[in-house]
């Protein structure tokens, strides 16, 4: 993993990270360390994995519809400079504090309202839910649909074993018509262990 503490290393105003290993390339060396990814097609996901991840929805309403509750927003580490604000995250249920997702997520600072902004590096609401209470003009768009086996870190985070399969994707936000938001979004592992009966 390389620091928390580094810089983004974003000189001149880039298009937002699209790929895995773009999403990622500020916090891991390389994204086997967090985990392999195969990309895949809608119906090579369990039912489950296609509710929650293959919608142009916010994650945020999806995992808090399905689990039954809100979700609160962990922070593992941040980085920003003057156009991009990084960060990689946890989703913890309301209940019991169970993770329930992984993220990372790439925001074009000046494509935010400053009010925004201040909100979402305040590090204590999920994503979603602060462009819903600001009703910021907004379409998110799917990516990419991966399957994903759990490399040492995910493993950690998720309390499971290297090598156990889950299912993610990639997506971007658009803010008044320009991709502002770019985000690697993973499913804890748990509901995936009887894939093949879910």
């Amino acid at each position: 993993m390389m620091s928390g503490e580094q810089a983004l290393a974003v000189k001149d105003k880039k298009p937002c990270p699209a790929s895995v290993g773009d999403l990622l390339s500020h916090f891991y060396r390389h994204p086997s360390e967090l985990a392999e990814f195969t990309k895949c097609c809608s119906a090579e996901l369990p039912a489950l994995a296609t509710r929650l991840l293959d919608h142009d929805r916010h994650m945020t309403e999806a995992v808090e519809s399905f689990h039954g509750c809100p979700v609160n927003v962990e922070v593992i580490r941040s980085l920003c400079d003057d156009h991009w604000y990084a960060r990689e995250i946890l989703l913890r249920r309301t209940q019991d504090n169970q993770v329930v997702q992984y993220g990372v997520v790439w925001i074009d600072r000046q494509a935010m309202a400053s009010d925004v902004m201040h909100e979402i590096e305040a590090e204590d609401r999920p994503l979603g839910r602060i462009l819903i209470d600001f009703d910021v003009l907004r379409e998110v768009s799917l990516k990419d649909l991966y399957a994903v086996r759990l490399g040492p870190a995910l493993a950690c985070f998720f309390g499971g074993r290297s090598g156990d399969k889950t299912w993610g994707r990639t997506a971007t936000i658009i803010c008044h018509g320009e991709p502002a938001i770019c985000l690697l979004e993973i499913l804890a592992h748990q509901p995936f262990a009887g894939a093949a009966q879910v």
